[in-house]
């Protein structure tokens, strides 16, 4: 089988009121940004991220709080990628 073994991780942001825009135009400008959405809930945008590994994350993850107005991230690993583990086990 030939895998994609990118790690897909969806990190949320909380941001201050009224720099959504700004922050999904700048979210989407980072390398590693694969997209930013507005979402409903306890988190304002929600960014789908792919890098080739987890190392390559936490530098990421750095960057995105970097960006004024952002508050609070929670970051999830998408666990149904084989560069994260093997599925069979669910």
């Amino acid at each position: 089988m030939d895998y994609d073994m990118k790690l897909t991780a969806f990190i949320l942001v909380q941001n201050q009121v009224g720099n959504s825009n700004r922050i999904i135009t700048e979210l989407q400008r980072l390398a590693g940004i694969r997209s930013a959405h507005f979402v409903t809930g306890l988190y304002d945008v929600i960014a789908v991220a792919e890098v080739p590994d987890v190392t390559d994350l936490n530098p990421l993850i750095n960057r995105i709080h970097g960006i004024p107005g952002i508050g609070k991230t929670a970051t999830c690993l998408a666990i149904d990628n084989p560069a994260v583990m093997d599925t069979s086990v669910l």
